[in-house]
């Protein structure tokens, strides 16, 4: 849970190809709790971050307690939607991330 091999890989993956991204599927799982947290504070390669879900599985909340308002973690809480449950801990988390469909308007502009 808190550590993640694979910080550095993106980070440099990130910087050298314009056109690598990386999807927010997992990070809500408890075992890539490390870079949920890492990636929350380098807000420079959330442009580079797809929306994502590593549906069924269950979506989790543990990055978010006690680092978001009480009123924002009932609201993840009671969010029984998996995929609208992801986004509200992402979010909630302060982590920005894209759908394909942004790139691919940002793209065709």
């Amino acid at each position: 849970m808190l550590y993640e091999k694979f910080i550095p890989t993106f980070h440099k993956f990130a910087k050298r190809y314009p056109n690598f991204y990386a999807d927010i599927s997992a990070l809500t799982l408890p075992n890539r709790l490390r870079m949920l947290l890492h990636l929350r504070k380098h807000p420079e390669v959330q442009d580079r971050l797809l929306f994502g879900t590593d549906y069924p599985l269950s979506v989790f909340h543990l990055a978010a307690w006690g680092r978001v308002g009480l009123g924002k973690m009932w609201g993840m809480i009671r969010t029984k939607n998996r995929f609208d449950r992801q986004v509200e801990v992402c979010r909630g988390l302060g982590l920005g991330f894209r759908s394909l469909g942004d790139i691919v308007a940002q793209r065709t502009q």
